[in-house]
């Protein structure tokens, strides 16, 4: 089954990460676990390989992370399975799947400056991390565009369909969302309303991976 069709997913989620996800799902019996429930495993993941990551444990902490983003496709999964979801659900998802791999960006960013302030004589390790931390940035740009495209063509405007669709809730997360899509959008505006194919979730956390190993 093509994923990549139904959400942010592309080549390596369809050939890599979804198969998996789909055996894990089928072993273990996913029925009565809350789709939240799901979604917490995941960043416990993420937070357990950024804790292996600052002790310099680097293969440990790069399987975490992909074993966290595995349990975010199982959670897709799940949802397929089910065809149903809570406005809730969907944006506790969404706002645990972007602080999880936010937290990464950030230290990636402390590393990286670190390293160009701190460590003076190592200048081939200084270039690597050039390298890779501007890969970084434009990558999580470029699948922000990517995300706000595939939405856009839904809505002509996604940040005043979501404001409009959660106006009526007042808990700070629905608030929290809110202003993320009215980032996105803006940035969406910023970059230019172009047609990203070919990106997904899939090949950034193959990225991240990387990353993880060799920033």
């Amino acid at each position: 089954m093509n994923y990549s069709n139904y959400a942010n997913y592309d080549k390596i989620d369809d050939t890599i990460f979804l198969p998996i996800s789909k055996q894990i799902y089928n072993i273990y019996d996913f029925e009565n676990i809350k789709l939240n429930n799901i979604s917490i495993c995941s960043s416990i993941f993420y937070f357990l390989s950024l804790v292996f990551l600052e002790r310099n444990m680097k293969i440990v902490s790069s399987f975490l992370y992909l074993l966290g983003y595995i349990f975010s496709c199982v959670r897709y999964i799940k949802y397929e399975s089910i065809k149903t979801t809570t406005q809730y659900e969907k944006i506790f998802d969404n706002i645990t799947f972007s602080i999880s791999n936010m937290c990464f960006l950030f230290y990636f960013s402390y590393l990286y400056f670190y390293k160009l302030f701190y460590n003076q004589n190592d200048q081939k390790n200084k270039i690597i991390s050039t390298v890779f931390f501007v890969l970084l940035i434009l990558f999580n740009g470029i699948l922000l565009l990517s995300f706000a495209e595939k939405e856009a063509k839904k809505y002509n405007n996604f940040y005043e369909y979501y404001k409009k669709l959660y106006e009526n809730n007042n808990e700070p997360i629905y608030k929290f969302y809110i202003e993320l899509m009215k980032w996105s959008y803006n940035i969406y505006n910023i970059l230019g309303k172009k047609k990203i194919s070919n990106l997904g979730l899939g090949t950034y956390s193959f990225f991240v991976f990387f990353c993880i190993l060799f920033f």
